[in-house]
This record gives C-alpha cells, structure tokens and sequence, in this order.
C-alpha cells in the first residue's frame, strides 16, 4: 500500500508486509521531490499548484468549485491530470494493491478524480489497475498522526 499525503507539500509512506517501509536513509516515499515538469510533482500535485502556478489557494478554487465555478473546475481538472501522472510514476515503481490519499487537498477529490483516472488509462499493465483501490482518506491531520506513530 502507498499513502500519499497532499496538502502543503506531497509525500507519501509505503507499507510493505505491514511495515513501513523507509529505505536505506529514511527517504523512502519522497515522491514530491521527483522532477516533473519544470519542477517537481510537489509544485503539481500539492496546495503549491494553486499558490505558485495559479496565484490562488487551494481552499478558494475548492469554494468556488463547489458553486459550480467553471474556472475553478477547469483548475481541479488540470490538477488532476498531473495527479493521474503521479499516480502512474507510483505504479510503476511499487505496484501497490491500494493507494490511500490524506491531507486537505482530498476534500476536492470529487474534482479532480475524473481527470486523474483518464490518466490512468493509458497505464503499460491493466490488470495492476483492475485490482488497484484509490482511496481518499478521512482522517483530518493524517501525516501528524502518522509522524507522531513513528516516534512511539
């Protein structure tokens, strides 16, 4: 399973046999940090790609969105896009059985869903996303709970 965490930034845990996987240096799972773009996948797939490409916030275009707002969803559509590309770069690489997505940006999931999953659809091996769940979690403040349980 992979957890990816978008909100501020964009990381994520991998759970291997139920066991979170760190790697050699702790590093593991620092998907946020692979280039992508002109950048990285954080400044696409995270608040960044609403503050630093769009001047905006997040929280705004989820507002507007929700009254319908044709820009708004307009924006949440590219977002997913480049969500559904970040996605496919963690299916290459793990193979995950289930993809669990945290952080604040997961409330606008509805929006961005549909374009994320188009993306998808171009993936090397259908049968890993015939098998393969995408879901968004519920729990608010997961990446501090989930640092706060590495510390215990």
């Amino acid at each position: 399973m992979v957890a990816i965490a978008m909100g501020t930034g964009t990381g994520s845990g991998i759970i291997v046999n139920n066991e979170l996987y760190a790697g050699v240096n702790c590093g593991a799972g620092e998907i946020g940090c692979m280039p992508y773009l002109d950048s990285d996948y954080e400044h696409y797939t995270s608040s960044l790609f609403f503050s630093k490409k769009h001047n905006t916030t997040a929280l705004a275009q989820y507002e507007l969105a929700q009254k319908g707002d044709a820009d708004a969803l307009k924006l949440w559509e590219e977002f997913g896009g480049h969500f559904g590309t970040l996605v496919k770069t963690v299916l290459y690489a793990y193979d995950p059985q289930m993809i669990v997505l945290g952080g604040s940006l997961t409330k606008a999931y509805s929006f961005f869903e549909p374009t994320m999953r188009n993306k998808l659809e171009d993936f090397y091996f259908p049968e890993s996303l015939k098998k393969l769940k995408i879901v968004p979690g519920t729990v608010n403040n997961i990446a501090i709970l989930g640092a706060s349980a590495l510390i215990s």
